[in-house]
């Protein structure tokens, strides 16, 4: 079960080829009758929805060896980098070029990767 719950955020990692291919990747679209249809993002990680005005998506043009370059710039990037740095620790993240960032939101994990996005976890913010 995934929860909303204020003061967290869930990370995703991943590799597109394009930020377009990203964008596809977590489009929510709508049927005929205006009923919203699960994006592949959330398919692939069983979500059944989120605040997408809470949540930061951006693809990244040149790799980064660290965290802190990889998340500064995003939403409370300085109480959340030192927390994540604590989770990648030694993590290869120069192959990650795109970031998912789910604000008021903690995934349960039951999915680690989808093969696009690699679920990486949730702190305080």
């Amino acid at each position: 079960m995934n929860m909303v719950k204020n003061i967290r955020v869930s990370l995703w990692l991943g590799r597109f080829k394009s930020k377009e291919e990203l964008d596809g990747y977590m489009d929510v679209k709508y049927d005929k009758d205006g009923n919203q249809l699960q994006s592949s993002f959330q398919r692939d990680f069983r979500i059944c929805k989120y605040d997408m005005d809470a949540s930061e998506v951006d693809w990244i043009k040149d790799r980064t060896r660290d965290v802190r370059s990889l998340l500064m710039g995003f939403t409370a990037d300085d109480v959340i980098i030192p927390q994540f740095e604590i989770i990648l620790g030694d993590t290869e993240i120069q192959n990650y070029n795109c970031i998912v960032l789910l604000y008021n939101f903690e995934y349960d994990s039951s999915i680690l990767s989808s093969g696009r996005l690699d679920y990486i976890g949730c702190v305080n913010v």
